[in-house]
């Protein structure tokens, strides 16, 4: 009978398994070395449970904000401002994969950008509050 409780309990927790995003509040950063430019730093702000401001501040410097939700599969969707994805168009670049760890505080995605023969799995690193 306990081994009944325990499965069913189980099941319980992998069906209800959510989408995972950064606490509002907490800020994430990581300074690129692109070569040939000057190097590039990534800042988050998370604003909601759906929303954050990146800060681009570098080879390029703009601002804007992205909306993340849970898409099929448990994948994240993202929706970005129009500046950040002139910037993608820009450069004929692409955003993917992002994630975030809870358990580490990071947040991961890969960038994808040709013209700078950049491939590259990028984390940002929770900056630490004190």
């Amino acid at each position: 009978m306990k081994f009944i409780i325990n499965f069913i309990l189980l099941l319980y927790s992998i069906t209800t398994i959510t989408f995972k995003t950064p606490p509002p509040g907490n800020k994430y950063t990581k300074t690129l070395k692109l070569p040939l430019v000057e190097n590039q730093v990534i800042d988050a702000t998370i604003i909601t449970n759906s929303s954050a401001i990146i800060h681009l501040k570098g080879f390029i410097n703009e601002k804007g904000t992205i909306n993340y939700y849970q898409g099929e599969n448990d994948e994240p969707e993202i929706k970005m401002s129009n500046n950040l994805r002139q910037i993608l168009k820009m450069f004929d670049s692409d955003f993917l994969y992002p994630k975030y760890n809870e358990y580490k505080d990071e947040i991961k995605f890969f960038l994808k950008v040709p013209k700078l023969s950049l491939n590259k799995c990028i984390l940002l690193k929770k900056i630490k509050n004190y």
